[in-house]
């Protein structure tokens, strides 16, 4: 029963320690407007700029990455909480 209890405290372990380098991975993926010099806001072909920081990003590939991996680390933090219980539960 002792192994049992140590798998579940390391799967915690790691698939919380996943969940939270995908959330940063999320704060820092983003579509570059390779445009010179980038223009901020909505241009004619549709394309949507946003400035954060010095960096302009297009705004509709970006989200589409951030949701990728924001969705990694909620499957990660989901399978953490599943073996938390489960340590609960034994």
């Amino acid at each position: 029963m002792e192994t049992a209890r140590f798998i579940c405290t390391a799967a915690a372990a790691v698939a919380g320690l996943i969940a939270g380098v995908a959330w940063l991975i999320s704060t820092r993926v983003g579509t570059e407007n390779r445009r010179q010099p980038p223009i901020e806001g909505t241009t004619a072909d549709g394309a949507v700029t946003v400035r954060f920081g010095k960096r302009y990003l297009l705004l509709y590939p970006t989200l589409r990455q951030q949701s990728t991996w924001n969705s990694y680390a909620a499957i990660a933090a989901s399978v953490s909480a599943f073996a938390q219980v489960a340590l609960l539960f034994r």
